[in-house]
């Protein structure tokens, strides 16, 4: 990838190049999701269901920790003692994450009202917010949030531009002529750019991209896991959001699908050959037995 800007794209000229590397990650993404899409349709999804559970955790644990620089020693292998705050945080965000996966398998796009529904119960037991903003975009009564190295839009823009933003990107490329970690990067940026929410608009931001690769069939990734990784993320997020490239954070979600496809097909590898022993071993026992 040379360049990938993010909206709005008239502020720089848009091109995208794809040179030798990133048609080389194309290539092993979809090599390695053919292979694991060929075993379940052979055996079944037992073995990749484990790894997502695994996963979905992991996710809820370092969304978790991405405001508190404190709970990065709280990653596994969990310390004697976690806030009951931040567990009850860990939950939400496991059973947000997998209403949105559910959603995702019975509707192929994302839509700016399903947000809506899901932050509520992302931020159920949040008590930093009022009951009324669970669940609810900012909006010109809000008061204006505050964020590090840039600012976000006025409230009363924002159902507006994350509107917008849906209808650009969340949603699968029926061609395929389309990179789907260009929408996936661009969209994520735009979550965090925009904050539509007075809390919490980060973990939506991982809530969406974890959707968006459910809905391109890649598997789940986990994207700060340990603080190297948080600030390796928080340097391509804030590239993308202050210079308007948001190449760096597509390569950063193609570098972890890739991660996280390998990791499954050692699982895979390790099935079979188990697979492969134990027939043999039966087939010795029979040839004894003659």
């Amino acid at each position: 990838m040379e360049k990938l800007w993010l909206y709005p794209e008239n502020e720089t000229s848009y091109i995208f190049n794809v040179n030798k590397e990133n048609q080389n990650r194309e290539r092993i993404i979809k090599a390695n999701q053919s292979v694991i899409d060929s075993y379940v349709e052979k055996h079944g999804g037992t073995a990749i269901n484990i790894i997502e559970k695994n996963q979905l955790l992991m996710n809820a644990i370092c969304a978790a920790g991405l405001e508190n620089s404190e709970l990065v020693n709280e990653l596994p292998p969990f310390s004697e003692k976690i806030e009951k705050n931040n567990l009850l945080k860990i939950d939400d965000y496991m059973v947000a994450q997998e209403l949105l996966i559910e959603r995702v398998k019975k509707e192929p796009y994302l839509y700016p009202e399903l947000l809506l529904y899901v932050h509520r119960e992302l931020v159920k037991n949040n008590l930093d917010i009022s009951d009324y903003d669970k669940g609810h975009f900012r909006d010109q009564y809000s008061p204006m949030i505050q964020v590090g190295y840039f600012e976000p839009i006025e409230g009363r823009k924002v159902k507006t531009e994350i509107t917008y933003a849906f209808s650009q990107y969340a949603y699968v490329d029926k061609n395929g002529k389309e990179n789907p970690f260009e929408k996936i990067s661009k969209l994520h940026a735009q979550m965090v750019r925009i904050q539509p929410f007075m809390d919490g608009n980060k973990r939506m931001a991982f809530l969406i991209t974890n959707a968006m690769l459910a809905l391109h069939g890649f598997p789940m990734i986990d994207l700060c896991n340990g603080a190297e990784e948080n600030e390796n993320y928080n340097e391509c997020l804030k590239i993308a959001i202050v210079k308007r490239d948001v190449t760096p954070l597509a390569e950063l979600f193609e570098n972890k699908t890739i991660k996280k496809q390998e990791e499954i097909i050692n699982v895979i590898r390790v099935r079979e050959t188990g697979k492969a022993i134990k027939n043999l071993e039966i087939e010795s026992n029979k040839e004894n037995y003659k």
